[in-house]
């Protein structure tokens, strides 16, 4: 098994669809950083309102990059991390409008 090549951030060799969905995954981690830090978004909202909030937020941008990295590196885990971060703005989302602690879902 090959090493991951951590300098490897970007694989020309990929077809053009795959090279934009690194490029994406970079983007969209960088801009969720800044949500998390900064913004006025679902990924504040979590982090100022529960305890576990800014490890989720974190978790939340690893994913990004792990996924674009390890696609960069054509590992296989690399597409389904990037399947979950695109999924986790509709999970961030449903947490900060829904409260998973409560007794029912339909309120």
């Amino acid at each position: 098994m090959q090493q991951i090549n951590f300098k490897r951030w970007f694989d020309r060799m990929q077809p053009q669809t795959l090279q934009i969905a690194t490029w994406l995954l970079y983007f969209d981690g960088f801009f969720a950083l800044v949500d998390l830090l900064d913004g006025y978004s679902y990924l504040r909202y979590i982090r100022e309102s529960y305890r576990f909030g800014f490890v989720f937020g974190l978790v939340n941008v690893a994913l990004y990059a792990a996924g674009g990295l390890l696609m960069a590196n054509e590992r296989k885990i690399g597409y389904k991390i990037a399947i979950a971060a695109s999924i986790s703005p509709f999970v961030v989302r449903f947490i900060a409008v829904q409260n998973p602690l409560s007794d029912s879902l339909i309120s």
